[in-house]
């Protein structure tokens, strides 16, 4: 009797061992699947949330609507800006701009060659500073 129960332990440790090595040889992920079958499933992936003292989200909407809330909140309430003391500005201060700095600003490749709004490309922008740098510069100052 001895001798028949060692038998069928060795033959019950052999096959595991063979299954084992045959999942390992048939891939590498194969293992984390058997590894998901054995677990247990779960039938809720969110847990039952504390909204107060004696009451819990249950549902799916409760549950949904209590994040929303603690997640993104209502934004805080300011009061209207007073306009009565509101002095619109005359105008601009803007400060001179250096020649270097229009020289840099006309010259300077950009890869885009997406033309602004007024269809100018800085291909032509860059072409009339080389041909008249001095208009160019007068026309930035009085802008």
């Amino acid at each position: 009797m001895n001798h028949a129960r060692l038998a069928s332990m060795r033959a019950f440790s052999d096959q595991s061992h063979k299954r084992y090595t045959s999942a390992q040889k048939e891939d590498s992920k194969s293992i984390f699947k058997a590894l998901a079958y054995t677990k247990p499933r779960r039938s809720k992936l969110v847990p039952n949330l504390k909204l107060s003292a004696t009451k819990f989200a249950t549902t799916f909407t409760a549950k949904y609507n209590l994040f929303r809330q603690t997640l993104f909140p209502p934004p805080p309430e300011t009061p209207s800006p007073n306009w009565s003391s509101y002095t619109a500005s005359s105008g601009w201060k803007w400060p001179k701009l250096a020649p270097e700095e229009v020289k840099l600003a006309c010259s300077s490749e950009i890869k885009s060659t997406s033309p602004s709004p007024d269809y100018i490309t800085q291909t032509i922008i860059t072409h009339a500073y080389s041909a008249c740098p001095s208009q160019i510069s007068l026309l930035f100052e009085t802008l």
